[in-house]
């Protein structure tokens, strides 16, 4: 009858809301991750990670955030290639 299907128009309205929250949080982990000075004594903007750097990053991150775990997030190979063994 050329009528539109409303759940399809509700599932294209949820999407386009999915996808504007997406760029709207990269977007902001971007700049706050631009942010961040590196000659400040955090430390918390790292190039060239090894396993000790890893070790120190996520002990300093669990210190900022009151003792909670940090959570390591990325492919399998790159997390492979820092995470401690034990």
């Amino acid at each position: 009858t050329g009528e539109e299907s409303l759940a399809n128009f509700t599932m294209k309205a949820v999407r386009s809301i999915e996808t504007e929250m997406s760029y709207d949080i990269y977007s902001t982990f971007a700049t706050a991750m631009n942010a961040i000075d590196n000659t400040a004594s955090t430390g918390l903007r790292v190039a060239g990670y090894s396993q000790a750097e890893f070790v120190r990053l996520s002990q300093t991150v669990r210190a900022y955030n009151g003792g909670a775990e940090p959570i390591a997030i990325g492919t399998q190979a790159a997390l492979a290639s820092i995470l401690p063994a034990d």
